[in-house]
């Protein structure tokens, strides 16, 4: 989905159509992105606008994907919708020439940048969905969405497993506040 500047009429121009599921597979398969799969096709809504240099794009992208819970290990699935409001610059308005260091802030990272006058959207696009995805995705169970956790609950902890285990003084104190969590008698020593 490469697009040139020269093929961006003056009042801009927009995209609205359905990408393969198969398109985004690749996608997240070229950057080892395995956490999830695209379960549908991406809708594209995208408004493309050009101001000399300056690209921007306005809209949406909307597409589902599957995953396995982070948590339960039970598959899900889930809708992804992404707002988009970016503006692409070249790349050499974002170099200093002869400056090997520079002190950059925030707002020297609010544009993306293009080179040779072509914008690859498909990599903007397949990134602004992977950043909006959770890190360790949760379904849709009570369980998970509570972020409950169950525990063993004939998990005994006896004086000799303390006994037994080489505990560093240091965590002496530590050891103890765990003891009295889980009910089990200090050790002397």
């Amino acid at each position: 989905m490469k697009i040139r500047l020269a093929e961006i009429p003056d009042g801009g121009f927009k995209i609205d159509e359905d990408k393969d599921q198969s398109w985004l597979k690749n996608q997240f398969k070229e950057r080892d992105f395995d956490l999830y799969e695209p379960t549908s096709s991406v809708n594209l809504n995208l408004r493309i606008r050009r101001f000399k240099n300056r690209v921007t794009v306005k809209g949406k992208i909307i597409t589902s994907v599957s995953f396995t819970c982070s948590r339960c290990t039970k598959e899900g699935k889930m809708p992804v919708k992404v707002n988009v409001n970016e503006a692409f610059l070249p790349e050499n308005k974002l170099a200093v020439p002869d400056q090997h260091t520079l002190d950059l802030d925030f707002k020297d990272f609010k544009n993306y940048s293009y080179s040779e006058d072509e914008i690859d959207l498909g990599d903007y696009i397949a990134e602004s969905i992977m950043l909006t995805l959770p890190v360790f995705p949760k379904c849709d169970s009570e369980t998970c969405k509570s972020g409950s956790v169950d525990y063993i609950e004939d998990w005994e902890v006896t004086e000799d497993d303390y006994k037994k285990a080489d505990v560093n003084p240091a965590w002496q104190e530590g050891l103890g506040r765990v003891q009295n969590m889980f009910g089990a008698k200090k050790s002397k020593k």
